[in-house]
This record gives structure tokens, C-alpha cells and sequence, in this order.
């Protein structure tokens, strides 16, 4: 059965303001929708790469018609992480040219983000790092070296000169970082700036570095250039930037600088990094009031960007008629779906973004980014775009397990033109997602079980709930995928029956007033599940073997992941392990010392991992593939992207077979 789409435009297909052309400084942009930048980690130590130009490249061919890139290094002080493309001198060109050609090709116009992260080496913390001032970067710890006048001019030039070197070899502009905390965030924050020459004090001295930034690279490159700034219109840090001192830089900057657009962000790394890429817990557009303030005090003919949680392009049409903005700058939605514009253009189903910020922990682990759902996100070069195929004599393909690896393996092998089978032995589609989506914060995760369901509606997919075939029944199919459910291996603890999560989540158990969460897959939901149990009354502690819970959690989100466990009383004890009970206590002891501890009173003891695979099928005269989790347990991304690559695989050699 399909579904109903999780979020559509107001005439329930194609969006409307989104669609209609504007121009930005001289440029006319065929749509309203950029490609917001994100720090891939796809390129090597210096140029760009050839997998960072197809991920980009692919953004514009699905039909966003500003493409901003990753942050590029303009100076030699700049130190983010390796896998940064710089443009700090002429011999970081390379690739670059033939960027803008694609691009262009595909109707798009593209933006370089020029960065400095100054105190912000969080990544790289050998060298030294440049700031307005010797004070420590709130998250790395990082202390910088205060820039003298000469450096703070030599820094300016970079920036000015990674301009001209972008414009020479065909950039349409480029957008200046102040925002996050990074080194024009830095001079503007009373937090970060304490100079006392011009290049401090009030707010237009702090100002003064970010508008020599704009002046130099619009008399450098002339009117003719983007220009663009992404903004930080409030850091939520105590001292930080707050809207009314974002206001008037805005207005100040529009006056003597004539930037061309305005994108308004907000958050800076630190403690109120969570707010940087919110995620699924927070409202759509939570800081879209920001972004009003800046329009309000801008000249009209200066373009605003909005940013951050906008879920789909019929927020995007809102936020422009309510004259919010006049560009919606989408992310990890482009992320999640590529040809999300192109989609929307004609009214196709688009893959929804979760907001699951599994993007942002590939990118903390410095693996290159990905999507859950999409494999190809991150791999364009490696994994071709799936093309439809017609077959006159499709073969069976018999997919057991309805979880996120055996519902793509069921799109893979249904749109190849084959004929499928899925069976399910549980009532639902989703597995460990659908579970996840039960808990108050994280239900978002539905919309991809939503989208995969559709999907194989619409490929024709035989779906049978309830259904756990007798391996005789499989000898007709000419491929079976085993991507069944992966197994509870629960701790063996003395005196405790622990009960899976996955009993919890599919609801019906009573659980006591004292719950024990023993966390041993530093991911969610675990923490989402202690979350609301605290919220309904029990006490919960979770217990971990790890210095610190979350660790598979991307930054930006475990921030947020800390702060509400503290706020719902959610006992948190890390470096432990449970052992059993003693006097009515559940006991345990601490991993790196061997000290023995009394964890609370005897109670619900819930283990979220570990897990196991499942034993290898075997049916004679028929090929079976194991992927996901049936394999091994991993991440999402991981078991998607395997069951994509394994089963086209595994068809394509079938059918190379059958031609010889």
C-alpha cells in the first residue's frame, strides 16, 4: 500500500515561490534553492577532488541553482582538518576550473565558501592557530595566538586573494564564513574579541575586520561578483553575539560593503553548538525569527538566505511569501535527496530528510559525508545513479527482512526490472527504525520507513507481513538476500534478566520504577528512550562502559543529547558495567579501576546492545547474499549502502552470465 507522502507543497504537488527566478547581484538563478555549503571531508590535503566535484556537481543537475562549496582555507594559519580543500595560492587552482564548467553546464551558479577557522582547530590542533585574542577556543580548547595588526592585514589579503584566484577560474562569487565562531565570528564576539586597536572594541571596531574582508574582494573582483556573507545572527554564549549587535553589523556592512546576499545562521562551536544543524528533536525552522530580524534591517535589493531545519521546499514557498527570505538554503535535505529541486519541479515524491544528523557523525569521524538512506550521497564517484529497467522475463528475488537494508535491497532488485518477493516476520516495515519511531523526539525516522515503503508500491514489490518462508519455498528465487533483523546478544549478568530495547520500544511491558538502560551501542534511540522514561516518572540511570555516552552521535547532536538527559534527571554513570544484585541493590563495577559500586535499588535492567548477526542460509542450487544486519550489525548507513551495492552486484553479474 503507498502511503501518503510525508510532507507536501500547499497544492499537494509542486511548490510555487521556491520555482520562481531571481537574480543575485549579476547573476539570474533559475530557482530560490541553494546548495548550503557542508564540510564534506571528501577532498585530500589540498585541491579539490574529483569526489567532492561530482557531490557538488550532482546538487546543480538536481536542480539547485546556487551551489556554495565546502569551506575553503584562504590562508596558511587556517588549520580546520585534512581533508579541506584550500585556496591559499595558486597551486591550490587545481580543479576547481572545471567545477564551474559542470555547474554552469547544469544551469547552476556556484558560490567558493571562503573560510578561517582561527581558534577553531578542533580537528587539527598541531600548529598554531590565529585569533583576535589568546583566548581559548570553547570547544578544542585551543589557545590561539593573538594576531598582531600585521598578521590581522596579511589575513585580509588572503581572503581577497582567494577571491580573485576563485573568480579567475570561473566562480560567479563567493561567500564569506563569519559565522559558527570561526575567525570573522571571532573579531565580531565581545567573548572572543578583546583588542583594544581598531580591529576592537566597540562593535564597529570588531566589525572592522569582516568589512575589510567585503571592501578588498569587491574592489578586487567589481560589482559584477557575488558576494555573499553567511552571518551568525546569535551565538546563544554567554557574551556572545545576540540578534540586536547582529542587526547592526547587517545593516552596517550593507552600507559600506554592498554585499549581495546575506545568509543567516546561528550557533557558534562551543556550547551551544547543538544548535548548529538541529536535529530531528527541534521544531522545523526554530530559528527562522532570526532570519526576519536580519530582512527587517536590510535594503531590499540585499538577498537573505534562510537556513537550518527548513524539512522541504513547501516551508521554503512560506518563508518567502511571508517575505522571511528570498533564498532557502537547504543542506542535508540535498543530502537525503539530490534531485530534490527537480523532483519538487514536477511534482515527484522527494526522499524527506530525517534530521537524523547521521551526516554530521560521518563527517566528526572524518569518514566523508553520507546519508542513511541515500547511499550514493558521499560515493557519487563510486556508486552509478540507479537507471529503471523493463525485463520480458524478470527473474524472482525473494528479500528476507523488512529493516532499512532489505527494503533497499527490494528497491534495488525491483527497479532492475526483477520481480519481488519481501517478507517480513514481524507486522511492520522499518525494523529498528520503525521501533525508533515510536519515542516522543524521534519520530521523524518514520518519514524514511514512509518513503521506502512508496517506493516499493510503487516498483510493484510483493510485500507479505507476518511471513517467515520455509527455505524449500526460496529454491525458485533466482537471488535471496538475507537482510533479517539482527540479534539481542543481552550481558550475561548474575541474578539480572535483562529484557532488549526492542521489547521496550514495541511496548506492552510493564517496567519498574527504577529503569537501568545498559548502553552498549552509544547511539540512539538509547537516549531518547531514557529521555521519556525520565519524563513518565522512573528513575533511569543509564549505564555505560565509555568515558561518555553518545559516542557514535555526531557532535552537534550529543550536545543536545546531553543537555536534555541533565534537564529530565537521568542519571548518567559512565565508565561501568553491571554485575548484579547484593541487598536489594543492583551492582556493578567501573571499568578501568575495578571498584565495585551500589547503582540504585533492584529495578528494570534494559540492554540496548549487543548484538549478533544471523547464521548463513543455505538452499541448495540457489544464491544467497547476506547484508545488514544479518551479516553484521552496523551502522544504517553502512548496512543501506552495502544491501544497494551487494544486490545490484550480484543481478548485474547474473544477467552478465546469462548473455554469454
Amino acid at each position: 500500500m503507498r502511503l501518503n507522502p510525508a510532507s507536501t507543497s500547499a497544492d499537494g504537488g509542486r511548490s510555487a515561490a521556491v520555482h520562481t527566478p531571481i537574480t543575485i547581484g549579476s547573476r539570474a538563478l533559475l530557482n530560490r534553492v541553494a546548495f548550503a555549503s557542508v564540510t564534506t571531508g571528501l577532498n585530500g590535503p589540498t585541491a579539490l577532488s574529483d569526489a567532492q566535484r561530482e557531490f557538488l556537481v550532482r546538487r546543480a543537475r538536481g536542480g539547485a541553482a546556487l551551489i556554495v562549496t565546502d569551506g575553503l582555507a584562504v590562508h596558511p594559519s587556517s588549520r580546520p582538518f585534512r581533508a579541506v580543500p584550500r585556496i591559499e595560492d595558486d597551486a591550490h587552482v587545481d580543479g576547481y576550473e572545471r567545477l564551474c564548467v559542470d555547474i554552469h553546464a547544469a544551469g547552476s551558479v556556484v558560490v567558493g565558501q571562503l573560510w578561517h577557522v582561527g581558534a577553531s582547530s578542533l580537528y587539527t590542533p598541531e600548529g598554531i592557530a590565529w585569533a583576535p585574542s589568546a583566548t581559548p577556543d570553547p570547544l578544542s580548547g585551543t589557545v590561539p595566538h593573538a594576531m598582531t595588526v600585521a598578521e590581522v592585514e596579511e589575513v585580509i589579503d588572503g581572503y581577497v586573494d582567494a577571491a580573485r584566484r576563485l573568480q579567475s577560474v570561473g566562480f560567479d562569487g563567493v561567500e564569506v564564513h563569519a559565522a559558527h565562531g570561526y575567525l570573522p565570528a571571532q573579531f565580531l564576539s565581545s567573548m572572543s574579541n578583546h583588542r583594544t586597536d581598531a580591529y576592537g572594541g566597540d562593535l564597529r571596531g570588531r566589525a572592522a575586520f569582516l568589512t575589510a574582508v567585503l571592501q578588498g574582494i569587491r574592489a578586487t573582483c567589481g560589482p559584477d561578483f557575488i558576494l555573499g556573507i553567511k552571518l551568525t545572527a546569535h551565538e546563544y554564549a554567554p557574551g556572545g553575539i545576540e540578534l540586536p549587535e547582529a542587526q547592526e553589523v547587517a545593516a552596517h556592512v550593507c552600507e559600506v560593503a554592498d554585499p549581495d546576499y546575506i545568509a543567516v545562521s546561528q550557533s557558534r562551536y562551543g556550547p551551544s553548538l547543538e544548535r548548529h544543524s538541529p536535529d530531528m528533536s527541534w521544531a522545523d525552522t526554530p530559528f527562522e525569527h532570526l532570519t526576519r530580524g536580519i530582512r527587517n534591517v536590510v535594503p531590499p535589493e540585499v538577498a537573505i538566505m534562510a537556513l537550518a531545519k527548513i524539512p522541504d521546499l513547501a516551508v521554503g514557498d512560506r518563508l518567502i511569501d511571508e517575505g522571511t527570505a528570498d533564498l532557502i538554503g537547504l543542506a542535508r535535505p540535498l543530502l537525503a535527496d539530490a534531485d530534490l529541486v527537480r523532483r519538487d519541479a514536477v511534482g515527484a515524491t522527494v526522499r524527506p530528510c530525517t534530521f537524523c544528523n547521521a551526516c554530521w557523525a560521518a563527517l566528526h569521524e572524518q569518514r566523508g559525508v553520507e546519508c542513511f538512506y541515500d547511499p550514493r550521497t558521499g560515493h557519487e564517484l563510486e556508486i552509478a545513479d540507479l537507471e529503471p529497467e523493463v525485463r520480458s522475463a524478470p527473474d524472482l528475488v525473494v528479500v528476507l527482512g523488512g529493516g532499512p537494508a532489505g527494503l533497499e535491497a527490494a528497491r534495488v532488485a525491483a527497479t532492475l526490472g526483477h520481480r519481488v518477493e519481501l517478507h517480513e516476520e514481524a507486522g511492520y516495515l522499518g525494523g529498528r527504525l520503525a521501533l525508533e519511531a515510536r519515542i516522543p523526539g524521534r519520530a521523524d525516522q518514520r518519514r524514511a520507513v514512509d518513503w521506502w515503503q512508496n517506493e516499493l508500491a510503487d516498483l510493484g514489490v510483493d510485500i507479505r507481513l507476518g511471513s517467515e518462508p520455509d527455505p524449500a519455498a526460496l529454491s525458485a528465487a533466482a537471488l535471496v538476500v538475507d537482510a533479517r533483523s539482527r540479534l539481542p546478544a543481552p550481558p550475561v549478568i548474575s541474578g539480572v534478566d535483562a529484557v532488549p530495547v526492542e521489547d521496550v520500544l514495541a511496548g506492552g511491558l510493564s517496567l519498574d520504577e527504577d529503569v537501568y538502560l545498559l548502553d552498549a551501542v552509544d547511539d540512539e534511540p538509547v537516549y531518547a528512550l531514557a529521555e521519556w522514561l525520565a519524563q513518565r516518572g522512573h528513575r533511569v540511570v543509564l549505564v555505560t562502559p565509555r568515558p561518555a555516552p553518545a559516542r557514535r552521535v555526531a557532535m552537534v547532536s550529543a550536545f543536545g543529547i546531553s543537555r536534555r538527559l541533565d534537564l529530565a534527571g537521568v542519571v548518567v554513570a559512565t565508565q561501568t558495567a553491571v554485575t548484579g544484585t547484593a541487598n536489594g541493590q543492583l551492582v556493578g563495577v567501573r571499568a578501568l579501576s575495578g571498584r565495585a559500586v551500589e547503582l540504585g535499588p533492584e529495578g528494570t535492567v534494559v540492554s540496548a546492545g549487543s548484538y549478533r548477526g544471523r547464521d548463513p542460509l543455505e538452499v541448495p542450487g540457489v544464491r544467497i547474499v547476506q547484508v545488514g544486519d544479518a551479516y553484521v550489525p552496523r551502522t544504517l548507513a553502512e548496512n543501506v549502502r552495502e544491501a544497494h551495492r551487494v544486490v545490484r552486484q550480484a543481478l548485474e553479474q547474473a544477467g552478465e552470465r546469462e548473455k554469454k
